[in-house]
């Protein structure tokens, strides 16, 4: 972008995730940034000090390139080498057979069928129709209850997206975003910021969703029709790389200086715990163990605690007052 600066900052400066939850956005529902709520303050208050008044978001490259593995049943029927090629793929990256993705990339039944079986999928089962829900093992036996039952009668009236799974994933993932796009900007107004999502225009949807879902997502390149589109514009030393950053050391050691905060947070008085929904007890040990937690009980984590800072900012009920921790560097 010609004219544009470049601001690098130091390590230290960035505020730690989870800091600020004592004093969260009050927003119309759960968000991410409420987890961290002194982090995306401190962006947005960064950019209007130096007079920028529109940001543009990243988000979505994600949920619009990659898709699920069940492309592959119809790129079978298109190109045949190309699927066995790509089957071959994700079998060597993920470390599994060729059988076993097969498995994963089956068609998985009408929408319906499929909807109204969610509570009794596996823990790997997220490549069907589209990803989740994911129910945190610190879910109380009743609001499991809760949930399938809400789930069936849901699916005697759902109809997909889109008549084949994969481009239904990427839409309900697409529209899900967007959902946390609007708390996100809602947010970041009152410090003078527009927010805005290219990825999320709908002309740029269009043409991602037009496009083969064997070139918009392969083992071999990470979001391969992204690298094909920027050529020219992106270093090609940036378009070389086979992987993304994560945020799992982040929240590591983000994480273990603020347990006494969680534990004031989310205890047996906890909003959640108070309308039957978690077992604090079982909570309580997962949260000791966040620094070690994989991805995915990482992720039911930063829902859980987006769902009770929420809860508890519709309820009027105050925040406890914050355990002081010491804020490791971003």
């Amino acid at each position: 972008q010609p004219g544009a600066r470049h601001d690098i900052l130091d390590v230290g400066v960035v505020p730690a995730q989870f800091a600020g939850l004592e004093a969260p956005f009050a927003l119309d529902a759960p968000s991410p940034s409420a987890a961290s709520p002194r982090r995306a303050a401190f962006w947005w208050e960064h950019a209007a000090s130096a007079e920028v008044r529109v940001l543009l978001s990243g988000k979505g490259g994600d949920e619009l390139m990659p898709t699920a593995l069940s492309y592959l049943t119809h790129a079978r029927r298109r190109d045949k080498a190309a699927s066995r090629r790509h089957i071959k793929g994700w079998a060597a990256l993920r470390g599994v057979t060729t059988q076993q993705v097969k498995a994963q990339a089956a068609d998985p039944g009408p929408y319906q069928r499929w909807l109204a079986d969610c509570p009794t999928h596996g823990r790997d089962d997220s490549l069907g129709w589209e990803a989740g829900p994911y129910a945190p093992p610190w879910l109380t036996g009743w609001a499991r209850t809760m949930l399938a039952d809400a789930l069936r009668a849901a699916a005697d009236r759902a109809e997909p997206l889109h008549e084949r799974p994969h481009q239904h994933a990427t839409m309900a993932a697409i529209r899900a975003l967007a959902r946390w796009n609007r708390l996100q900007s809602d947010a970041a107004s009152p410090f003078g910021i527009q927010l805005a999502y290219p990825y999320a225009d709908q002309q740029v949807i269009e043409a991602a969703l037009a496009t083969r879902a064997e070139a918009r997502t392969s083992p071999y390149q990470n979001k391969p029709l992204l690298m094909a589109v920027m050529s020219g514009h992106v270093p090609a030393a940036n378009l070389a790389r086979r992987t993304k950053g994560g945020y799992s050391s982040d929240t590591a050691e983000a994480a273990r200086p603020a347990r006494a905060m969680f534990a004031k947070l989310l205890s047996d008085d906890s909003e959640l715990a108070r309308c039957g929904l978690i077992d604090a007890d079982r909570l309580r040990t997962a949260l000791r163990g966040w620094d070690r937690a994989d991805d995915r009980t990482d992720l039911l984590l930063h829902l859980t605690l987006m769902c009770e800072v929420w809860a508890r900012t519709t309820s009027n009920r105050p925040l406890p007052t914050p355990v002081p921790f010491e804020e490791t560097p971003c």
